[in-house]
């Protein structure tokens, strides 16, 4: 995708409007909307599952994302949404991000993103793999991944009303390096067995 683009589907039920496909969208175009969209793997497969990420943001290349849903599973490819490169960017808003090989999502080399009611579970890695770029996460869910809820190295983040659960890797990972803004956000007892600012315990223990 190098034009600026808009994909219309159904923001009442993103599963009335699929797109199936083995491969990556590639997407340097300077626009770009999704709207009541499912992107996800072919259910019945004659070859081999696909090698790669589902969606990925090239430098200078923007996605806005609503009420839609990218589905990585069945892929061995890393991410389900990659976002790489300076100016690379995307707002989304009540997006799933699922079924990634290593992480849901990862951002470098300066991408920047926020996510606001979304959800990032199911990922085999880690949740969300911030590294030397800027992401804001607002009232979002992020559980259920095989890895972190978040690893975070350079550049700024900032979490607010999030709920991390049951991620195998624990909370989160930070580096000194990574300024970060934690306010209000949440998990079960049994995963803050450290007190980390910005976060609180609530709910029944989590279950391993």
């Amino acid at each position: 995708m190098e034009k600026p683009l808009r994909l219309v589907g159904d923001e009442n039920n993103a599963s009335n409007v699929v797109i199936e496909m083995s491969g990556t969208i590639k997407w340097s175009g300077r626009a770009g909307w999704v709207e009541g969209v499912t992107f996800r793997r072919p259910k019945i497969s004659s070859g081999e599952g696909s090698t790669d990420d589902m969606l990925r943001i090239l430098s200078g290349g923007r996605v806005d994302m609503i009420h839609s849903v990218v589905d990585n599973t069945g892929s061995s490819g890393d991410s389900t949404i990659a976002i790489q490169g300076p100016n690379a960017a995307g707002k989304w808003q009540n997006v799933i991000i699922s079924g990634g090989a290593k992480q849901g999502v990862k951002l470098e080399a300066c991408a920047r993103v926020e996510m606001r009611n979304c959800i990032v579970r199911g990922n085999k890695g880690n949740g969300i793999v911030c590294s030397h770029s800027e992401i804001q996460v607002l009232n979002t869910k992020i559980t259920e991944n095989g890895g972190c809820g978040a690893t975070l190295t350079g550049g700024a983040a900032k979490f607010q009303k999030c709920h991390f659960a049951r991620n195998r890797g624990g909370i989160l990972k930070k580096e000194d390096s990574c300024k970060t803004n934690f306010n209000h956000n949440t998990a079960p007892p049994s995963a803050l067995t450290k007190p980390i600012a910005g976060f609180q315990a609530t709910g029944v223990k989590e279950k391993r």
